[in-house]
């Protein structure tokens, strides 16, 4: 089991499932040459999502976090095994998370099992949603 039902079950807490913020951390992730793809959704689908619900817990202002995995084995232009949505409630809120020493567990653990210099990650602002607040 992995995606959003996966991190809300491990977190125990609605940081995992709250509402989209107005910014999104995007990991477009890749996995070490050396790991098949199942190894690597094994990996991040397990212990690395309990790390993460305890990142979250300890950070308090992640929103929402979420893994997607491609529908697809990856292609060359697009060789990602998994994406990650961190949503924060503010651009600021975000850098603090990325920026400060919350998250060093996470880091450290996705560097065990992902290829970080083939890996994105992208911090960006809502600019649109639908449907709209009332």
């Amino acid at each position: 089991m992995c995606g959003r039902a996966a991190a809300a079950a491990r977190a125990g807490h609605s940081a995992a499932t709250g509402e989209p913020g107005e910014a999104a951390v995007f990991s477009f992730l890749a996995r070490k040459p050396e790991l098949s793809h199942e190894e690597f959704e094994r990996r991040w689908c397990g212990r690395h999502a309990d790390i993460a619900a305890a990142a979250i817990k300890s950070l308090g202002t992640m929103t929402r976090y979420i893994h997607n995995r491609p529908v697809h084995d990856p292609l060359p232009l697009f060789p990602f095994d998994g994406i990650a949505e961190a949503w924060f409630a503010s651009i600021v809120d975000a850098e603090l998370a990325f920026g400060g020493t919350a998250l060093d567990p996470l880091r450290c653990d996705l560097a065990e099992f992902c290829d970080l210099g083939a890996s994105t990650i992208l911090l960006t602002s809502t600019c649109h949603r639908w449907p709209k607040s009332r």
